[in-house]
């Protein structure tokens, strides 16, 4: 399988945190699988994290706790069904961790906490709480192809796909258009 770049196309922070497994149902493969991994989704996840100060302690087992919990938490959401409790207390004990606060270095904004990693955890669970909120959770798709959950914000609100453009909508359409010529 070729590897497979981080995609910032899910609509939210803590949706495209999620998307850091690639093809869950078929042929799963995890992007974040080191401390590096994390810190490279981490750079280009958020604006407010480019500027992260690191290196700090990253404990890659959480991230990938927090990251199951957000997932299977959206997917109950999404079929309906109310999420596990224990889902939901680590979503939202992650949350309450101290936020990123700004600081100034020869002209430059950093961001960072006396527990920073606990700090980006916490921006993507709180994200995550946002998009499991009842008004929100009703834009929660999946794409049938890819299976990324991604949040419907067309006007309609009947996005089918994670990306009609240049993504899985566009290779159904193609196959659909191959289909009816080949007949």
């Amino acid at each position: 399988m070729a590897i497979r770049n981080f995609e910032y196309t899910a609509g939210s922070l803590a949706l495209n945190f999620v998307d850091t497994v690639a093809q869950r149902q078929t042929s799963p493969y995890d992007l974040i699988n080191s401390e590096k991994d994390f810190i490279k989704w981490t750079r280009n996840a958020d604006p407010v994290f480019y500027n992260v100060r690191f290196p700090f302690p990253i404990d890659v087992g959480a991230v990938k706790e927090l990251r199951e919990a957000i997932y299977k938490a959206l997917c109950a959401v999404i079929t309906e069904t109310p999420p596990k409790d224990s889902d939901i207390e680590l979503i939202n004990k992650c949350a309450v961790n101290a936020d990123l606060r700004p600081s100034l270095k020869n002209g430059i904004v950093y961001f960072d906490s006396g527990d920073t990693f606990n700090a980006i955890l916490s921006m993507i669970a709180a994200d995550a709480i946002n998009c499991l909120a009842e008004n929100a959770a009703l834009k929660l798709r999946e794409c049938p192809d890819c299976q990324m959950i991604f949040r419907d914000n067309s006007r309609p609100q009947n996005r089918i796909w994670c990306s009609s453009s240049s993504g899985c909508g566009n290779r159904a359409k193609v196959r659909r258009h191959r289909a009816k010529k080949g007949k």
